[in-house]
């Protein structure tokens, strides 16, 4: 990205050919075409730390470590998803900003705080690592030069110094690799930075991205006791018309919306709207499954081992489970 970054002449495309060869350097400041694709590039990484974060036991530190890698991932995306905005690649920038709202839609504000204090603590922690490696490179230079002056280590050879000065230098130069870089700055608001990223998959995303962005947007209302508002754009997307038809992925977010939903009017003392929300969920008597916050053994139900991988993969990491789900409401007395 930095590469990208610093010469706005070199654009990745997917459609080039990745074995085409050139005898000719192409001439300063020429538009330059990479193969490479970028969105699947982070789609990928973004899995691969899903996936990590669904089998890593959570009450352990090694899923605390995880989840330190999170911002991280954050700054790339952000990166890659400006990026594709400057060489205009509206489409692709829509399904980056997607995977970041998905990071962002199910943290309370005071969890957005917390994780925006972790990112500025590891760009501080970067700067000094790299100060200080350069303090001990320059004391290692410092030292093989007065080494070479007063002549000492008559019989070691002028090429085993140096060797030893630059190996001297190499390892005071190591620093950690996954660190939030100094670039990267976080909107202090959570609430602004998803409306942000919204407002552009609505402008040029799909169907199926946007309804999944509506279905976040809806959700973080919820969470931050919006509730009128919540249901309000529930209400004119039509999504409870047509999700149904929509893929289990999404299913399972508008199942996750509803009970946040519902969770949010019981907070507002609303219990009739809460049941409203509620009542479904709870009366399949699969919530968990719903939420895909755990495997149901019905003792009646027979899977095969397709199913129960495939429910494996669907189920949500730890962090991002909606507590309490297993206190059911009831209907108030008329």
């Amino acid at each position: 990205m930095v590469l990208l970054q610093d010469n706005p002449n070199i654009v990745m495309d997917e459609t080039s050919d990745a074995n085409e060869e050139k005898a000719e350097a192409p001439e300063e400041g020429a538009l330059t075409k990479v193969w490479g694709n970028l969105v699947a590039f982070v789609e990928r990484l973004d899995d691969e730390l899903f996936k990590s974060l669904q089998v890593i036991d959570p009450h352990t530190h090694e899923y605390m470590n995880r989840l330190r890698d999170e911002p991280v991932l954050l700054a790339l995306c952000q990166k890659v998803h400006d990026y594709l905005g400057r060489v205009g690649d509206t489409g692709s920038q829509s399904k980056v900003a997607l995977r970041l709202v998905e990071h962002l839609y199910f943290k309370h504000q005071g969890v957005y705080d917390a994780m925006r204090r972790l990112a500025l603590q590891q760009q501080q922690q970067l700067a000094a690592e790299a100060q200080a490696a350069a303090a001990a490179a320059a004391g290692a230079e410092a030292e093989a030069e007065r080494v070479a002056a007063e002549g000492q280590d008559e019989d070691e050879s002028p090429a085993d110094r140096a060797a030893a000065s630059a190996a001297a230098v190499a390892s005071a130069g190591e620093v950690v690799v996954l660190k939030v870089p100094a670039d990267y700055t976080m909107d202090e608001s959570g609430e602004r930075a998803l409306a942000a990223l919204v407002r552009v998959i609505f402008a040029h995303g799909d169907e199926r991205t946007k309804a999944r962005a509506m279905l976040c947007h809806i959700y973080h209302r919820a969470l931050h006791d919006d509730f009128y508002t919540a249901r309000d754009l529930l209400l004119m997307s039509h999504l409870q018309d047509s999700v149904s038809n929509t893929d289990i992925s999404t299913q399972i977010l508008h199942n996750r919306t509803m009970a946040q939903l519902g969770l949010s009017a019981f907070r507002a003392g609303l219990i009739p709207e809460a049941h409203s929300c509620l009542s479904e969920l709870y009366g399949s008597g699969h919530v968990k499954e719903l939420l895909a916050q755990g495997i149901g053994m019905g003792k009646y139900q027979e899977k095969t081992p397709e199913q129960e991988l495939a429910e494996k993969r669907r189920q949500m990491p730890f962090h991002m489970h909606i507590r309490p789900v297993g206190a059911p409401l009831t209907r108030p007395p008329p």
